[in-house]
């Protein structure tokens, strides 16, 4: 694989972003006794932020299965943190999305099935949740809402709506915390 990534600046200021995905697979996998890359696959963005595809249009490509062959043969967390970060490393460029569908460090995908989901892409320098750039943060995903409101009124996205509304919760949250957090 070739590396589309230059220097290692961006590939360690994902490293507590992946650690925390992994984390999340581990007790899925733990719990749910599921191997630990079919836990990957299926409850991370990884196959997407190596630059792989979308896995739920396209399924795992080539590259993913040998990512997914060694991780299953790591024993720790740590372990597999470090060689997501190596993969990572010479990993593609994340493919970019419809800029129509990019709203600073947010954007989202929407099925045929009416389906929306929102990705959150650390492209800020500054520290994209730091509390210097909360107001950004907030204007963005205000911005996406906006958007996704606008863009989803016909009757055979109705149930985009319908998904809209249970991210009512996830935003109550994100504004607390923004609020609680604000300079």
């Amino acid at each position: 694989m070739v590396s589309g990534r230059g220097s290692s600046g961006k590939t360690e200021r994902y490293r507590d972003f992946f650690e925390l995905q992994l984390r999340f697979a581990e007790a899925v996998a733990d719990r749910t006794s599921t191997p630990i890359a079919d836990a990957v696959l299926r409850y991370t963005n990884l196959h997407r932020r190596f630059g792989l595809g979308d896995v739920a249009k396209d399924g795992p490509s080539a590259p993913w299965h040998g990512y997914a062959q060694e991780l299953s043969g790591l024993a720790t967390h740590e372990q597999r943190a470090d060689w997501t970060q190596r993969f990572y490393a010479q990993a593609p460029e994340e493919r970019p999305a419809d800029p129509d569908q990019v709203f600073g460090c947010f954007r989202f995908d929407a099925a045929a099935t009416g389906m929306v989901r929102l990705h959150f892409y650390n492209c800020d320098s500054e520290g994209p949740l730091s509390r210097a750039r909360i107001r950004e943060r907030r204007r963005e995903l205000e911005n996406l809402f906006s958007y996704v409101r606008g863009a989803f009124r016909t009757p055979g996205m109705s149930r985009a709506s319908r998904g809209f509304t249970a991210l009512r919760p996830i935003v109550a949250s994100f504004r607390k915390i923004t609020c609680d957090r604000a300079p």
